[in-house]
């Protein structure tokens, strides 16, 4: 090993001695207890609005880990990780399935013959199952045969989505990716979903968004993938929290994806002296949602809900019926500075004096059914609606928010890693991607007339990179 990679280990275990002190200082100071503490980790929870250094050093603490173990990793060990990894996801998986979790006391511990015959499976099979997951902090072995949770296996037991997420990645996620090279040589470069791996590992050869129709459990365990791995509606309503809200008087939101009142919700909070108009497109997915969320009733009214009230926009479109939280019982805001709106994407903007907009583009490729192509054109014609209104207003700001893939090696490796495994996943089941970052960038300083062109004048990214805000303004042709 040569100086140059000594040098960068020793700096790299510095950093994450000094991270590890931030964090443990800042426990200490707020008096976590251990009721506050994360149940998926055992350590003590940074909420969203915490303070930005606490973030920041458990951040920089799972970057220095991933660092170092690149920094030392040899081929031979770099396989043993990589099956060792593999077997921890089969014995998820197989631990999921069987529901042994469930069957194991939240305190204590229990004989493993006991929570064998509960769960139908082989007492020896259980043992060695947790006694190869025991290595990972999940699930341990207090005395011989004996079994107990961890704070870290209690978490799928208190968070029972964790484990249809973890069916769905050791079943439906493996087979495609084992299918990948497959279908490289039967497809070659394709965005056709029903060209995907998916298909090829699919009894039924349907593409993933006609599986999902068709299966329920399949449908339950993407939604529960969706959430855990890919969704970012927490982290877009922290990223869009930290704009500097109190220079303005009036918003307007624009979702442009499925709703996630979450953001709306934070920013109204913090900010009673601003109006926010809230748009709301995708008819499909606002009627579902009002179905569910009034029990099929249609009582549920918006106040309840939003806490604000529905108004038409001043043009022909029709208002639209009330719009509940996709969110599952949110407290309402008891607001009146929050309106709604039915807005059509691309429809033209009539909301024109809003010194903010914000496209809300949510998590794009979470719904299998939209292809790369359809998203650009959703993208254009949401920024061709909106340049009008920002060239009239040249002091209005459109804050374009989305989930973006990283330029490459642009993120620390892990933020990237996580980016590019959700890249794969999206690729194997139905021939999708995210958007880079660079891409949006261009699509933005595409749109224009002969007076002028959108340019973008800033840009925020999520404390974990994951989300990325793009400032855009009118800029007038010289």
């Amino acid at each position: 090993m040569d100086i140059s990679r000594l040098a960068e280990i020793e700096s790299c275990a510095n950093e994450l001695s000094h991270a590890a002190k931030t964090l443990a200082e800042y426990c200490q100071t707020a008096q976590t207890q251990v009721s506050d503490s994360d149940s998926s980790t055992g350590l003590p929870s940074v909420a969203p609005d915490r303070p930005s250094q606490a973030h920041r050093a458990r951040k920089s603490i799972l970057a220095s880990v991933a660092r170092l173990q690149n920094l030392i990793a040899e081929p031979g060990r770099f396989l043993e990780q990589l099956a060792s990894q593999n077997q921890l996801l089969a014995c998820l998986h197989w631990l999921s399935e069987f529901q042994v979790l469930a069957c194991i006391p939240l305190q204590g511990n229990v004989p493993a013959r006991d929570v064998a015959e509960l769960t139908g499976v082989p007492e020896i099979l259980l043992v060695r199952v947790v006694r190869m997951t025991s290595t990972a902090g999940f699930l341990c072995e207090p005395r011989p045969r004996h079994v107990a949770h961890t704070p870290l296996s209690a978490g799928f037991v208190t968070k029972p989505s964790l484990g249809d997420a973890a069916v769905f990645l050791g079943g439906t996620v493996g087979r495609a990716a084992l299918h990948m090279a497959a279908a490289t040589q039967r497809y070659g470069e394709t965005e056709r979903p029903e060209q995907s791996s998916f298909v090829l590992s699919d009894k039924a050869q349907q593409s993933f968004h006609q599986a999902c129709e068709q299966r329920p459990k399949l449908q339950r365990q993407w939604a529960a993938y969706r959430r855990w791995l890919l969704d970012v509606e927490d982290r877009l309503a922290e990223l869009l929290s930290r704009f500097d809200w109190e220079r303005q008087r009036s918003a307007c939101i624009i979702e442009a994806g499925p709703l996630p009142s979450c953001i709306v919700r934070r920013i109204a909070e913090r900010n009673s002296h601003l109006h926010i108009t809230v748009q709301i497109s995708e008819p499909s997915l606002f009627d579902t949602a009002h179905h569910a969320a009034t029990g099929g009733t249609g009582t549920a009214s918006v106040r309840d809900l939003f806490g604000a009230t529905i108004s038409s926009p001043p043009s022909p479109a029709s208002v639209s019926p009330p719009v509940p939280s996709l969110s599952p019982s949110p407290p309402s805001l008891h607001s009146s500075h929050v309106s709604v709106q039915r807005r059509a994407t691309g429809q033209p903007q009539t909301v024109r004096n809003a010194g903010v907009y914000v496209l809300n583009l949510g998590s794009p490729s979470t719904t299998p059914a939209e292809s790369l192509s359809s998203l650009i054109a959703r993208v254009t014609a949401e920024l061709l609606a909106h340049l009008p209104v920002l060239r009239h207003n040249r002091g209005a700001t459109l804050v374009v928010a989305m989930r973006l893939l990283p330029d490459p090696e642009s993120a620390d490796a892990a933020v990237e890693a996580d980016a590019r495994t959700r890249d794969l996943v999206l690729l194997q089941l139905a021939n999708e991607r995210d958007l880079e970052v660079s891409e949006l960038v261009d699509l933005i300083q595409a749109v224009g007339d002969r007076t002028g062109r959108l340019t973008v004048v800033s840009r925020a990214t999520g404390r974990d990179n994951s989300v990325t805000a793009l400032a855009v303004r009118f800029q007038a042709t010289a």
